[in-house]
């Protein structure tokens, strides 16, 4: 492997390492896993009622405390708590929400069972399994994945759907999967969310159209919609983590927007309503480097045509002059089928070997 080729695949992979390390910041923010819910909620068809049970006011971080290390370290900024009210109102029991993050070009199939081993650890180190009676209960666990690859998620969402299906027993009591124990999990494709169908200040709406821009014009639309979506107190948090990563998506378009990772200038810039017209100064520049870009390419072409119409002139000629008018005129009309500026020179050494003129044309009909 060359130095080269070494070199941007180990930017490429510092990219990534970078991309993962954003979303992952992003996702670790209380308004962000809330504006999950929301997508969950339409997911998750005739819970409305259950739904209205979440406490979201109480939504909070894993404790520290209640995992191992190991997977403390990996894993805890991805699991949440939240209290889900009683019959009468008052905080009932908790409700463990698992968020995992797959930005990555392929899919997971194994995603099932990892859910599966993540739910175990999280049960295994709660105070009831320490001391166990017949009235022990386990509160439920919800697992949510978001997805952002390019490739279709396959993957099965429950893990009894990764186990052999012909050494289980049959019959419908034997195929009901469970729910809420980490056997299974809600898929979050960014890709395939209806963004029309929740409201306009969703963050992972946000972040989906983000994710989605392709053109140079659709930076502007997605700044403006980010400074909406992210005022406030509550989500103020989140525009350190999005402005930085959204000023990388924008240089992938040709849009230099980087100063959008200088908190402390992109801050002042906006104090002074100076943000938004750097952005479209930015936007301008690449737009106007793209048109002189595509006026080169324009005129690059104009020579080109007319480099091979003087060709074809003198192919005319020379024949003219060996064969008469008339073969001239037909192989003109021939001539002006062809693109390939080195068979145009092949008919120049047509027009010298060929004894006459329907040998010429003859030859050039059929060449391949």
């Amino acid at each position: 492997m060359s130095a080269s080729r070494l070199e941007e695949l180990i930017v490429a992979a510092g990219d990534k390492l970078r991309h993962d390390q954003l979303h992952k910041r992003y996702f670790a923010k209380v308004a962000a896993v809330r504006d999950v819910m929301v997508f969950v909620r339409r997911i998750l068809k005739d819970a409305d009622e259950w739904f209205d049970r979440i406490d979201f006011d109480t939504l909070e971080p894993m404790p520290t405390e209640t995992v191992d290390e190991a997977f403390r370290s990996r894993f805890n900024d991805m699991v949440w708590r939240v209290r889900l009210r009683g019959p009468d109102g008052q905080a009932g029991e908790w409700l463990h929400v698992i968020v995992m993050l797959e930005f990555q070009s392929s899919v997971d199939w194994l995603m099932a069972l990892r859910i599966q081993s993540y739910a175990v650890r999280i049960y295994e180190s709660m105070p009831v399994c320490h001391r166990p009676n017949s009235d022990s209960r386990l509160p439920p666990i919800l697992a949510i994945v978001v997805y952002n690859g390019r490739s279709p998620w396959g993957a099965a969402r429950f893990l009894s759907d990764l186990v052999e299906p012909g050494a289980r027993p049959a019959g419908a009591a034997c195929a009901v999967a469970p729910t809420f124990t980490g056997e299974s999990y809600v898929l979050l494709d960014l890709q395939q969310l209806d963004l029309e169908a929740v409201p306009r200040d969703n963050v992972v709406s946000m972040l989906a159209r983000a994710h989605g821009m392709q053109e140079v014009q659709d930076v502007v639309s997605t700044y403006d919609e980010a400074l909406r979506v992210l005022s406030g107190s509550q989500r103020e948090e989140l525009r350190d983590v999005f402005f930085p990563w959204f000023s990388k998506l924008a240089g992938q378009l040709g849009v230099d927007l980087k100063f959008l990772e200088d908190k402390h200038m992109r801050e002042q810039l906006e104090a002074r309503g100076q943000a938004r017209l750097m952005v479209e100064e930015r936007l301008q520049a690449q737009l106007d480097k793209m048109k002189a870009a595509s006026r080169e390419e324009g005129r690059e072409e104009g020579r080109e045509e007319g480099r091979e119409e003087g060709t074809r002139d003198l192919l005319r000629r020379m024949t003219a002059r060996r064969f008469g008018a008339d073969t001239a005129r037909r192989l003109g009309a021939l001539l002006a089928a062809i693109k390939d500026p080195e068979r145009l020179s092949s008919v120049g050494d047509w027009i010298m070997d060929c004894a006459t003129g329907p040998e010429l044309l003859d030859r050039l009909q059929n060449a391949d």
